[in-house]
C-alpha cells in the first residue's frame, strides 16, 4: 500500500548543523518560511531530551507543520 501523503517541504534537524540558534529557533524560522514538516533527528539524545525538544517545537510550530520525531510519529 502507498502512501499519498503530502509532506511538503521536509527540514531534517541536526542540532549540530543548527549551530547556536539551536534547534527550536531553526524550526520556527523554517516554519514561518513555509516548512511543512519537522523531522526532530538526534539519535543521541535520550528520551526526555527529545520530550522536551518535542514540547518547545509544539510551541513555536503552533500546528503549522506535522512534526516527525526520529522516523516516528
Amino acid at each position: 500500500m502507498s502512501s499519498n501523503q503530502d509532506y511538503g517541504i521536509y527540514l531534517v534537524t541536526d542540532p549540530v548543523l543548527c549551530g547556536p540558534r539551536g534547534v527550536v529557533e531553526t524550526v520556527r524560522l523554517a516554519v514561518d518560511g513555509g516548512v511543512h514538516t519537522v523531522q526532530l533527528r538526534d539519535k543521541h539524545a535520550s528520551f526526555d531530551q527529545q520530550l522536551s525538544q518535542l514540547e518547545q517545537l509544539a510551541v513555536v510550530i503552533d500546528g503549522r507543520a506535522k512534526l516527525v520525531i526520529n522516523d516516528r510519529l
